[in-house]
Order: structure tokens, then C-alpha cells, then sequence
């Protein structure tokens, strides 16, 4: 499970350090240990292989038209499976940073989703939460 909010910063490399908490809930939710699925959304959502699963068998149990087709070859074309080393060091694909406007020394943020978590550029997590109804 994922919970809480961690602020990071991307290293040159597009890099930073998975919180502990977050790499334990990666292997023991996980089919491939320290493997994960970005897929990009208003977020970059960060599955385990478990999850990410999940999510594609949901996908595929819906009726057989056009919008059900759509969602799920939207998911499979804007994911990417990455691996964490020893370290919990993740690098962020290019063409994540490309597509969220990241680069190096960007402040991020990892937000706990539940089943998943996100990165999310710092700035526009603030300004989600602004937005965001409390109650």
C-alpha cells in the first residue's frame, strides 16, 4: 500500500532516491521484485508489476467496443517498466521528463494513491492542492 507524500529532487541523471516505504510496498506488492510501470496521466502513476496487472485486467474485461479499446491501448503505449537497484535509485524515462517538463534539480513530489503512487512537478501538486476539496 501507498501512503503519504514525499518531497524529492531529480538528480542530472533524471534520478532520485525511492523512499523506503514506498520500495518495501514496490517488492511485496510485486511479481518482478524492485520492477515498476510508469504510465503517464495528469501524474506520472507508478504501478508494481502486480498492480499494474490489476489495472490491464480491468481494462480488458470491458465490453469489446471502440472506448474500452481506446483506454487500454492508451495504457499499454504510455507505459514503461522501470527497475530500482539496491539503492532505491529510480531514473525517470526521457520521455517522462520530456512530457511533464522536468529536468535536472526539479523539486517532485511522490504522493501515495493507495495501490499506487505519483510523481507529480512540485509546483503543479501545489497548485492541485489548492484546488483540492478537504473534506
Amino acid at each position: 500500500m501507498f501512503i503519504g507524500q514525499y518531497s524529492l529532487k531529480l538528480d542530472s541523471r533524471y534520478r532520485f532516491k525511492l523512499p523506503v516505504p514506498f520500495a518495501e510496498s514496490l517488492k511485496l506488492e510485486a511479481t518482478e521484485p524492485r520492477s515498476m510501470l510508469f504510465v503517464q496521466t495528469e501524474a506520472i502513476r507508478v504501478y508494481s508489476s502486480r498492480g499494474f496487472e490489476d489495472l490491464v485486467n480491468v481494462l480488458s474485461s470491458q465490453p469489446d467496443d471502440e472506448k474500452a479499446r481506446q483506454a487500454l491501448r492508451t495504457v499499454m503505449s504510455r507505459s514503461e517498466r522501470v527497475s530500482f537497484g539496491a539503492f532505491r535509485i529510480v531514473q525517470i524515462p526521457s520521455q517522462y521528463v520530456e512530457h511533464y517538463g522536468l529536468g535536472a534539480g526539479s523539486e517532485i513530489m511522490l504522493v501515495g494513491c493507495y495501490d499506487y503512487f505519483e510523481i507529480w512537478d512540485r509546483g503543479l501538486w501545489q497548485k492541485h492542492e489548492e484546488g483540492a476539496d478537504p473534506s
